[in-house]
């Protein structure tokens, strides 16, 4: 990859298959420029993260929002004379509706066996051949940050809040912890034991401290293992 490198990312979103004969159905997206149907992908913004690409346009494609899982093969060909590389994840869609977004005019959800058919001989072909539909659980690895001294908090230690001059750094819309900001009013990022998080994050980050546990035995998926309990 070279300066002049077009940064891109999408996602494979699929859901179970309304078939019991198939194994899942993905969900393409029809483009009036191209006349053709892909993966829903796009552009990355300048200074975005990789990651928040993927996510953001495949909102603003399919009125689906992602939660991003198994990484796909990084695809890379030349595009109006630059190279281009498209970096894609697998996304499990569970009662979502889609919707034409922008610069699309249609959606359809297809059986994985005729997405692969129609998406033969393009740039998403080595991506939709690679999909497998596994539903996997969040792991997020978190880099430590400073917490203040735990002499200056008299609460919970679960509940003591990150320091705002080093460790507070707002999520800004451009890095991957914009996806991890809290949701409701009245939540707050909070430096603990990484043990005290192991359930999986779903949608955002709770600071309330409690200690919720994994809904059941986690299986070793790719090569990462989630433990059931604190160590």
């Amino acid at each position: 990859m070279t300066d002049a490198t077009t940064l891109a990312a999408g996602a494979a979103i699929w859901r179970p298959p309304a078939d019991p004969a198939e194994v899942a159905e993905i969900l393409l997206v029809h483009r009036p420029k191209y006349d053709d149907w892909s993966l829903p992908k796009g552009k990355s913004d300048p200074g975005e993260h990789i990651l928040l690409t993927a996510v953001r346009e495949v909102w603003e494609e399919t009125c689906v929002r992602p939660v991003l899982g198994p990484r796909l093969p990084t695809v890379e060909y030349i595009s109006w004379g630059r190279p281009k590389q498209v970096s894609y994840w697998s996304s499990f869609s569970d009662g979502h509706e889609a919707a034409p977004g922008n610069e699309i005019d249609a959606v359809s959800w297809l059986p994985v066996g005729r997405a692969r058919e129609q998406l033969a001989g393009t740039h998403d072909d080595p991506v939709i051949s690679a999909f497998r539909p596994l539903q996997t659980v969040p792991l997020i690895l978190v880099r430590h940050a400073s917490a203040g001294r735990k002499a200056d908090w008299s609460g919970d230690d679960c509940r003591r809040p990150l320091d705002a001059a080093r460790g507070g750094r707002r999520a800004g819309a451009g890095q991957p912890d914009g996806l991890l900001r809290p949701r409701r009013a009245g939540d707050q990022l909070a430096g603990a034991a990484l043990h005290r998080y192991r359930a999986p994050v779903r949608g955002g980050v709770r600071g309330d401290g409690r200690d919720r546990a994994l809904p059941g035995p986690v299986r070793p998926v790719g090569g990462l293992f989630l433990p059931n309990g604190p160590g």
